[in-house]
């Protein structure tokens, strides 16, 4: 479970990390098929782990504004030579300005309840606006460009699928961290993937991928 919930922070890492290949930008286009704006709840819905999080949290003088508990792990047991040690490890999703900061957490680790480390990036005085300038039909066309060359999307038939948008920050240089740009997370709805990410500023592709293939990157 830990594994997995910080593998969105390393596909990203991944991605944006590697050098852009450099491609021609061409002017963005509407696509007025179906596409809608949505607003994901990062909450963990497991209340009893919520609560349980929280007093962690709590119990050791955590400050958490601007973040909101995603998950936890709360019996990941580490036996050694000498005693057991009992490891809880809080995963919590980033925010700026009431935007959440698209892949990243922060994880906070626990050895018997109490606070051992962190790892993660926190973003301080994110001066972004929150006033999105590239149109959902812009969006889709963007999305599917991509998405007809994809094997996979055509054979499931994504192409002809709507499509969600969430609106946020990302950080395009997550080895340094703090270069935070307005940008798009576009999928089918209740799907991870495809998944395109968009800046909002010019509506260019920051990159693409069907969770399988190898990604499509794009100048940014």
């Amino acid at each position: 479970m830990f594994a997995k919930k910080l593998s969105c922070i390393v596909l990203v890492a991944l991605v944006l990390g590697s050098s852009c290949k450099k491609s021609p930008l061409v002017a963005v286009q509407d696509d007025n098929g179906c596409i809608s704006r949505i607003k994901r709840d990062y909450s963990d819905p497991n209340k009893a782990e919520l609560a349980a999080a929280l007093k962690l949290l709590q119990d050791n003088h955590i400050a958490t504004a601007n973040q909101v508990v995603g998950g936890a792990t709360l019996n990941d047991t580490i036996t050694t030579n000498g005693p057991v040690h009992v490891m809880q490890h809080v995963f919590n999703q980033l925010y700026a300005n009431n935007q959440p900061i698209l892949f990243a957490q922060v994880i906070y680790h626990f050895n018997n309840g109490i606070y051992q480390s962190t790892s993660g990036y926190l973003y301080n005085s994110v001066t972004l606006d929150t006033v999105p300038h590239t149109r959902l039909s812009q969006l889709r066309y963007v999305f599917m460009q991509e998405a007809k060359n994809d094997g996979y999307a055509v054979t499931n038939k994504i192409t002809s699928s709507c499509l969600v948008a969430e609106f946020g920050y990302l950080d395009i240089s997550p080895d340094s961290h703090g270069q935070l740009v307005k940008a798009w997370r576009v999928t089918p709805p209740n799907q991870s993937y495809p998944l395109a990410m968009i800046r909002d500023d010019n509506g260019h592709l920051i990159y693409y991928t069907n969770g399988i293939m190898t990604l499509n990157k794009a100048s940014h």
